[in-house]
């Protein structure tokens, strides 16, 4: 998909944001895709997945340790804490 129809996917979903109390399940879902999108995982869809790809490039043994010198405020949010965040741009 091009990149400027992305955008114009995008926009539409943000555009829906405010129209109603209750979010389906698959608009959850397209926000979630584009959180992936901004941390740079264009072909993922879950910010678990993400989390975890990230989490990987960690070290070999996958124990993040005080020297393992990663900046965990640079993880997306896993989806438990995402859909509260947005349900509150919602209202």
């Amino acid at each position: 998909m091009a990149s400027g129809l992305i955008q114009q996917e995008f926009q539409t979903y943000f555009s829906r944001l405010g129209d109603t109390w209750d979010l389906e399940k698959q608009f959850i879902s397209e926000l979630e895709e584009f959180a992936c999108i901004m941390y740079g995982y264009q072909r993922v869809k879950s910010v678990n997945t993400v989390q975890a790809l990230m989490l990987k490039m960690v070290g070999k043994d996958e124990l993040i340790k005080t020297a393992s010198k990663i900046d965990l405020s640079k993880l997306p949010p896993c989806k438990h804490s995402l859909v509260p965040h947005i349900c509150w741009v919602n209202y």
